[in-house]
């Protein structure tokens, strides 16, 4: 990737076909982890919960809701694992880096622990906002976006790692914002046509495969646009060297 340190200005377009770049160049790597990762655990619980929902497998089975919890910690738990594994292998990409599965899933695995406690605070924190006046939730959920690539970049603790992203993001927080609405409205957007065309067909198996790919596809988007962003900020706001970045990775 083009050294572009010093550049001033953070610019969503730039760092948009930054990340584009980076699907490009390593979609083949991100999808098989956003299927074994994503798609499966994802396809298990949506399809358990479709059961659940019109009280077939209850029935049949009185352990099905146990295998629904199951599902359910087993999705959380791998989305989490995925979020981590392309976040660090887009990070590596954009530091010149090639990207492999084997890197990504050791880095996502070493680190899970310290993840799930990010995970934990910063869902509690940004879930209290909403409840307050959802202004508050909008602004914590802007603040600490960049919490998981500064950990999986920096090796920040949980806490160094929530006040990090707070002053990374100081003074960039609308355009950032910007850049989340329209991925939502997007997402949004693609499930309601997915739902649509579900329905033309009367196919409850088409619902949860579409679906499931339209959530994985999303989340493989998102945590490549976290990376980029985050670079984008260290890059405009502090100069820093794609070599400097590039050695957290050797």
């Amino acid at each position: 990737m083009t050294d572009i340190a010093g550049q001033a200005g953070f610019d969503t377009g730039r760092l948009v076909r930054r990340a584009a770049v980076v699907l490009r160049e390593s979609w083949p790597t991100f999808l098989l982890l956003s299927l074994v990762l994503g798609s499966l655990p994802l396809a298990a619980f949506t399809h358990l919960s479709t059961r659940l929902g019109d009280g077939a497998a209850a029935s049949i089975d009185p352990n099905a809701w146990g295998f629904w919890g199951v599902s359910f910690i087993v999705a959380i738990f791998c989305g989490i694992l995925l979020n981590a594994a392309v976040i660090h292998g887009a990070l590596r990409r954009l530091n010149g880096h090639p990207v492999t599965i084997r890197d990504s899933l050791g880095a996502a695995f070493n680190q899970l622990h310290v993840l799930l406690a990010l995970g934990l605070l910063t869902g509690l924190g940004i879930a209290m906002g909403y409840v307050l006046v959802i202004i508050p939730g909008v602004i914590l959920s802007v603040a600490w976006s960049m919490t998981v690539p500064i950990r999986i970049a920096e090796r920040t603790s949980v806490l160094q790692s929530m006040a990090r992203s707070r002053e990374l993001t100081r003074d960039v927080r609308g355009p950032i914002f910007g850049l989340m609405a329209v991925y939502t409205i997007a997402r949004v957007v693609a499930g309601w046509l997915v739902g649509l065309l579900a329905s033309a067909l009367d196919s409850a198996s088409f619902q949860i495969l579409a679906s499931t790919l339209v959530e994985t596809l999303a989340a493989l988007v998102a945590s490549v646009g976290l990376a980029s962003i985050y670079c984008e900020l260290r890059w405009t706001k502090e100069g820093t060297p794609t070599e400097d970045l590039a050695a957290v990775f050797d």
